[in-house]
């Protein structure tokens, strides 16, 4: 399964391994598997003669209507899970479950926090945890970006930056 998507993919989707490991940790064991991977592959190449072209990277602008890639519903609610969990790993605060983060969808960071996630009273404090989200979206987003999938206008991407995915 892991030979049709990247290393990055792999760990993330189907080992499933960013419950419990921030961006960092998630970073290193990429790497790893994806030395071991480059490893394999060269065993093989070597073995059968072959040679390893790279395809080069069409820019998102030049790529026709049909090909530019969008995010998914699906991947909008892992970067958000993926987020809060991270979040709350980091700070030592209970793991959200899934309807505390649909939860948040439909309030935004603060209010779930205080209210949903119930990590603090304080909506000052609540504050500074949702800017630690906040960051792991905009990183998110970045990487989406970087990737060649279609995100909002940067005007409509201001004016929702607070709901989606919050």
């Amino acid at each position: 399964l892991t030979m049709n998507m990247g290393a990055s993919d792999a760990v993330r989707r189907l080992l499933g391994w960013t419950h419990n490991f921030n961006e960092d940790q998630i970073q290193s064991i990429t790497q790893t598997y994806s030395d071991a991977l480059q490893d394999a592959l060269k065993k093989f190449v070597d073995a059968y003669g072959l040679e390893i072209r790279e395809i080069p990277k069409i820019p998102q602008n030049q790529l026709p209507k049909s090909q530019v890639k969008q995010v998914s519903a699906d991947d909008l609610y892992k970067a958000a899970h993926d987020a809060w969990t991270n979040v709350a790993w980091q700070n030592g605060y209970t793991m959200p479950d899934q309807e505390q983060i649909q939860f948040a969808w439909t309030v935004g960071p603060e209010e779930a926090i205080v209210v949903g996630f119930q990590w603090t009273d304080s909506y000052e404090k609540a504050a500074e945890i949702a800017e630690q989200y906040r960051a792991q979206i905009k990183s998110k987003r970045a990487k989406w970006v970087e990737e060649g999938y279609s995100l909002s206008s940067s005007s409509q991407r201001e004016q929702s930056e607070e709901t989606l995915p919050a």
